[in-house]
């Protein structure tokens, strides 16, 4: 393998990707990546959506939302909880954030940066 090709379906180099730890790793494929972060940011503005109305706020297809939203349940940082329909036939979700997860993620890309250790003073 030369230096330019990928690792595990890692679109980044194998000599550019930075030694990283796991709990960074998740944390940048959760706030990392712009589609994940605007889901997020809309979700904790303004509380429970359905996947329809966070594509009309992320300005993002349906599709496209539907695979970051799995993305972020598979990360762990989103719960879908159904909607009870009336007629009892559609499934419809809302999704929430766990508030605490996102938190845990900011503080372990703290960590990872060296925030809270001792450094030098910046001049």
């Amino acid at each position: 393998m030369d230096q330019s090709e990928t690792v595990h379906n890692d679109p980044m180099p194998r000599l550019a990707r930075p030694k990283l730890s796991d709990d960074a790793r998740s944390a940048l494929a959760t706030l990392g990546e712009p589609v994940n972060f605007a889901i997020l940011s809309r979700l904790l503005e303004q509380g429970p959506l359905t996947r329809g109305r966070i594509a009309e706020l992320v300005e993002v297809n349906r599709v496209t939302v539907q695979d970051h939203l799995e993305t972020l349940r598979e990360l762990g940082v989103i719960e879908a909880h159904p909607i009870q329909e009336p007629d009892g036939k559609r499934h419809r979700y809302e999704y929430v954030v766990l508030e605490q997860v996102v938190s845990e993620r900011y503080r372990d890309l703290g960590v990872e940066l060296g925030l809270g250790r001792n450094r030098p003073a910046s001049k």
